[in-house]
């Protein structure tokens, strides 16, 4: 432990990239290097890349992705079985653009353990609606690769 006053203190966490313990006064200081960032209306701690770890960290469930899914694949459904004879009908009724159906219907084709993943909160760091709309291959190992799973 080390001993050091307030300036000294704020300027090493400037550029600490490991733990640090300080003795001051009759005070013990741990000091832990991280980033608060808000996702989903909530603060969340992210760890320097320094620090690696490959133990999935669970987290709060996504519920609102978690709906965005079941939502992907209700619509499947009533297209498949017919409920609704094309994706335009179905965007008519939801009052959406087709594009937006087809985008949220590709959720469907998530591997299941990404979505088990995702079910757990265990997803991979950075794993968000928005992201998983984005360009998501089909075949199930490349969702991996992609997610770093």
């Amino acid at each position: 432990m080390e001993n050091m006053n307030n300036s000294d203190f704020k300027d090493n966490m400037k550029y600490m990239a490991k733990p640090l313990i300080l003795k001051r006064n009759n005070s013990i200081i741990i000091s832990i290097p991280m980033n608060l960032k808000h996702k989903n209306g909530r603060k969340e701690v992210i760890i320097p890349d320094k620090i690696d770890s490959n133990a999935p960290i669970k987290s709060p469930v996504q519920n609102h992705l978690l709906l965005a899914i079941a939502k992907a694949f209700a619509w499947r459904n009533a297209i498949e079985s017919r409920v609704f004879k094309s994706v335009q009908e179905l965007a008519d009724k939801l009052n959406v653009t087709p594009h937006h159906v087809r985008r949220e219907i590709g959720l469907t084709y998530l591997a299941p353990d990404i979505i088990k993943m995702i079910f757990n909160g265990v997803e991979p760091y950075g794993v968000s609606h928005t992201k998983l709309l984005k360009k998501m291959p089909l075949l199930w190992e490349e969702q991996k690769r992609m997610l770093k799973i």
